[in-house]
């Protein structure tokens, strides 16, 4: 069982690694003495690949603190090779039948500066050689076989995606209604830029609600796109970058809609969500570039975010 630390990190989880900037872990393991206590005597990291994008490599405890940096090793001509040594007696200490968690950090190379976008990051395995303190033999300590989470570089991130309208309301009818609300927040690094190309909403209802036309639009501009429905779905793409971009500041998207009401209807309610944050390779309802890269997914808990009840 992984010690959890949630503050530092701990366990490693999919992350957005922002270009120019240290990650959270990357990868997490536990790690134990069985036969006597020991000290780390070398790290070694084997990526899934060569990686551009990462600068420096850092082994850390479970609570975040550097314990040292790792190197690339000069002797793997493949280049997916992290190692760093330890002299006797300097390496941090595993007490004898303890756990022991340790995870690896790294700064990523600037824009412009080597990193590039979108690159998939993996560790593969992350093996230590430690040296027991009673009997001075040096053996490798493997942790259990669990795969390491996948990550992806980025040059921004959404921080909050949330209801930007009254957590409930009445029903609203009649064309061109206001349906939902959102507002969305995140840092780009410089030069770069976040914005949003295509949301995916989900709908839920009474039977005696009717919703059509889907029309997304903005509280700063004008400009309206079109949306499809399809089930429970409402799928805006293509959406132009002056509803799409993301400044300095939070921006509030609009979701309008025709709706029409049953006669007689007893308890109708509509409320409209952004389910999924997705994951690497499969679609979230938030789909994004940062104006290199293009992404499906956001590092956010489901649902990203509901708006408003209306009943």
């Amino acid at each position: 069982s992984m010690i959890q630390n949630a503050d530092a990190g701990f366990p490693a989880q999919s992350q957005f690694l922002i270009l120019g900037e240290r990650s959270d872990p990357i990868a997490s393991a536990s790690f134990f003495a069985r036969l006597e206590p020991a000290r780390v005597r070398e790290v070694e990291v084997v990526m899934e690949d060569e990686f551009e994008s990462i600068d420096i490599m850092y082994l850390v405890d479970g609570n975040g603190e550097q314990l040292g940096q790792l190197s690339l090793d000069p002797f793997d001509t493949t280049d997916k090779t992290w190692t760093r040594t330890f002299s006797a007696g300097t390496g941090k200490r595993l007490e004898k039948d303890a756990e022991t968690v340790l995870g690896i950090e790294i700064l990523l190379k600037g824009r412009n500066a080597g990193g590039t976008s979108e690159e998939l990051i993996e560790v593969d395995t992350f093996t230590l050689t430690v040296e027991g303190e009673w009997s001075q033999n040096t053996y490798e300590n493997v942790p259990a076989q669990i795969p390491y989470p996948m990550h992806q570089t980025a040059q921004a991130e959404f921080t909050i995606i949330t209801n930007a309208l009254s957590a409930t309301d009445g029903l609203p009818v009649g064309t061109n209604q206001l349906v939902a609300g959102f507002s969305f927040d995140g840092d780009a690094v410089p030069q770069a830029t976040l914005a949003i190309e295509t949301l995916e909403f989900d709908i839920a209802k009474s039977s005696s609600v009717t919703v059509s036309n889907f029309q997304l639009g903005a509280t700063d501009t004008s400009t309206r796109t079109p949306c499809t429905l399809s089930s429970t779905t409402v799928t805006c793409s293509s959406i132009p970058a002056e509803l799409g971009a993301i400044g300095s500041s939070p921006r509030q998207l609009r979701l309008f809609a025709d709706v029409a009401l049953a006669s007689g209807a007893q308890n109708p309610f509509l409320q409209i969500s952004l389910n999924q944050p997705g994951s690497i390779g499969s679609n979230g309802a938030v789909r994004w570039t940062d104006g290199t890269g293009h992404f499906t997914w956001v590092d956010m808990e489901a649902p990203v975010a509901r708006s408003t009840r209306f009943e």
